[in-house]
């Protein structure tokens, strides 16, 4: 009698079992949204305590000396003595994060299928909040990071290429073309992510050029003394760091600008902020592109399509063996 030699199907892996567990039919899948919705998860739930608007985010001269807050050195300049900068940034960090958190649970394959009605509404709450909160930055565009062009047009290509994501993804969910609209919030929440990516680069960036040591910034005497306050140091200090800045203090020229040294080497608020100023347009714009082919790769590996083509390709392959056979 035959002795069978087949050996039975051995029994799947812990992650394969964890991915199976939450929807996902391939690992690695299920491996990219651990890691990247993950990232967004964390930074976003690391971000919550940026409510605390006067007492964590923006904890600085007025509020408590010698607490720069969380935010980076000298954008609460803008936001403690702009009334339409306060409303702006404290209506982006209350929509935006409460968005993000709940555009992880969307990308949950098992979440859709076994509570359809819940992933549509915690769907439509996270898009009207993100949208709120992705418009809510168009006042602060002047002033962030310094405000220069490049500043201001890296921030506006992030905001139109993710609200023209949501809004398409959206208009394929009316038009009940899924697998388009599972793409298009993809592009969305992968773009909204760059910011993530943003602050890394500008990171590796700003200790790069510190090194080098040949890097200027223009910044505002006020801001400036804003900082030097936020340190605790006198008037007779903050003159005696920034001469040039005598104008402003003795209102000749209010709005005097001085150019500072690129510098994040040292505890030097102002040299911070002339670095992330000087880094962060650039870092944004590489943070976009990198998501964007990143995105796209994805969405083609992932594409219906494209396993279509490969089962046809597959099933052509194994009737010429058969043939030559």
């Amino acid at each position: 009698m035959a002795v069978s030699t087949s050996q039975p199907p051995s029994a799947p892996g812990v992650v394969t079992q964890l991915a199976r567990s939450v929807g996902f039919s391939k690992a690695y899948n299920f491996w990219l949204w651990a890691v990247f919705g993950g990232i967004l998860l964390g930074f976003s739930v690391s971000r919550l305590r940026y409510l605390d608007f006067y007492g964590v985010f923006c904890s600085g001269p007025g509020m408590a000396r010698g607490n720069m807050g969380a935010a980076t050195p000298g954008e609460c300049f803008y936001y403690l003595n702009l009334t339409l900068g306060q409303i702006a940034i404290r209506t982006h960090l209350w929509c935006v994060l409460p968005a993000a958190l709940l555009a992880f649970g969307q990308f949950v394959p098992i979440f859709r299928r076994k509570a359809l009605w819940l992933h549509r509404i915690n769907g439509w709450i996270s898009t009207v909040l993100s949208l709120i909160g992705a418009f809510s930055a168009l006042p602060m565009l002047k002033h962030t990071m310094g405000g220069s062009t490049e500043t201001q047009s890296m921030n506006l290509l992030l905001l139109v290429i993710f609200v023209t994501a949501v809004y398409r993804g959206i208009v394929a969910a009316k038009n009940h073309r899924i697998q388009e609209h599972r793409d298009y919030m993809l592009r969305a929440w992968s773009y909204g992510g760059s910011v993530i990516t943003l602050r890394i680069i500008m990171l590796i960036t700003s200790i790069t050029m510190s090194y080098m040591g040949n890097w200027y910034v223009a910044i505002p005497c006020d801001k400036i003394e804003y900082l030097m306050d936020a340190q605790n140091a006198t008037m007779a200090e903050y003159q005696a760091k920034y001469p040039d800045c005598a104008p402003q203090w003795s209102g000749e020229d209010p709005d005097r600008h001085i150019a500072v040294r690129v510098y994040v080497l040292e505890d030097d608020p102002v040299g911070v902020a002339a670095a992330h100023s000087h880094c962060f347009a650039m870092s944004g714009y590489v943070a976009i592109i990198l998501h964007f082919v990143i995105t796209e790769y994805y969405i083609r590996l992932t594409s219906p399509d494209r396993k279509v083509s490969k089962a046809i390709k597959a099933g052509e392959t194994n009737g010429v063996a058969k043939k030559v056979e």
